[in-house]
């Protein structure tokens, strides 16, 4: 197994994969649109434009990332492709994980959700002292 790092994620293809799906990634830059094309410029961590077409030119993995994004945007609707396409991604950067996650909708937030019985329960707590670390009397 080969695999293709950068600082934000590792992509784990075979050594037959990784040069023809490397090499096929410009086409999908070609296909997407403008919106599809600021989404990805989002995920990865640039929000300007022009900013991302002077890094471009100096950092491939920022490049190669991009498209990468791009490639699961055009997969979104696709579930059946998609979900072996994921499996072989490890993220290394966890914000562009997060950023990655929400944009394909696979993100949850798992939050507790408190009862109003429960916050209530919270405010009659049982405490031997004041706000001021003072005995109570009784």
């Amino acid at each position: 197994m080969s695999y293709y790092q950068s600082s934000l994620f590792q992509l784990r293809l075979s050594v037959k994969e990784l040069r023809p799906f490397l090499s096929m990634l410009p086409i999908v830059e070609l296909g997407a649109d403008e919106l599809e094309k600021s989404k990805a410029m989002k995920v990865i961590g640039v929000d300007n434009e022009l900013i991302f077409d002077l890094l471009k030119h100096h950092d491939e993995d920022l490049l190669i990332a991009f498209r990468i994004v791009l490639f699961a945007l055009s997969l979104k609707d696709y579930p059946s492709d998609l979900a072996p396409f994921l499996r072989r991604i490890k993220f290394i950067d966890k914000g562009f994980e997060m950023r990655f996650k929400r944009m394909l909708g696979r993100s949850r937030v798992r939050e507790k959700i408190v009862s109003a019985k429960e916050l209530n329960g919270w405010w009659g707590l049982d405490s031997k002292y004041d706000d001021g670390g003072q005995p109570i009397n009784e």
